[in-house]
């Protein structure tokens, strides 16, 4: 083996070792964040013009990932993250009816109000009736503008929920553009993209508890996503 062969050997071999170092260190850094997969540098070995092995090269990064189990991720999380805001509307319906055992609830005032009715026709000629009777009648109307302007209140916050909810999707929607483009140009050139797969897959776990979704990954890499009901909510832009 000549002196520059085993130059070029040395050279190889140096620099792979220092691309599994680095990544080593990025591993180490990212180990307790969240979203990030742990990168293994790809070796292969370098034949010489002789048909000698000439050392090793890094042939790129790849990411360790379970494609089936984060599918799987994203769909538990639409799940729960659904039947989370189904709990959270029930709750806000319940102020709307109030505890229907209390005397307050408007459920209980009509029972009051349909109770002095009864009693007052059977006994149109009694004026303490009547006016038990127009006292229920004035506290039910009481009551019902009182609940009238909560219902009115939980329409307003459910409205301002559905539209920074719209707002949080649109801009999720925005970066998965944005990643999705460095993704399929860094796999054209051959440049390491798994930073940029992890910040992806963050943002389609976060766009995940704003709405169902499921997703397809093209062959240059790129992804496209579906709303649970199978419309495409994007698909290169």
């Amino acid at each position: 083996m000549s002196l520059s062969v085993a130059l070029k050997v040395a050279q190889s071999a140096l620099s792979a070792r220092q691309t599994e170092t680095a990544t080593v260190s990025r591993n180490i850094a990212g180990a307790q964040e969240a979203g990030y997969s742990r990168k293994t540098v790809m070796l292969s070995t370098v034949v010489s013009e002789g048909g000698h092995v000439g050392g090793v090269r890094s042939d790129g990064i790849r990411r360790t990932t379970d494609t089936a189990l984060y599918s799987s991720l994203l769909r538990s999380t639409s799940r729960a993250t659904s039947q989370d805001a189904v709990a959270a509307g029930l709750e806000k319906l319940e102020r709307t009816v109030g505890n229907t055992e209390l005397k307050r609830s408007p459920a209980a005032q009509l029972g009051t109000l349909e109770t002095a009715i009864q009693n007052y026709a059977s006994d149109p000629g009694n004026s303490i009736l009547a006016q038990t009777m127009l006292g229920a009648a004035k506290d039910t109307v009481r009551l019902l503008n009182e609940y009238t302007g909560l219902v009115q209140g939980v329409r307003a916050e459910a409205d301002a929920d559905i539209s920074s909810s719209v707002g949080r999707i649109n801009e999720l929607l925005g970066q998965v553009e944005r990643l999705n483009g460095v993704i399929v140009k860094g796999g054209q050139s051959g440049a390491d993209i798994t930073d940029a797969l992890d910040a992806r897959d963050k943002a389609l776990h976060a766009l995940s508890q704003e709405i169902g979704i499921s997703t397809l990954t093209a062959s240059d890499g790129g992804v496209v996503i579906y709303t649970d009901s199978g419309v495409t909510l994007f698909e290169t832009t």
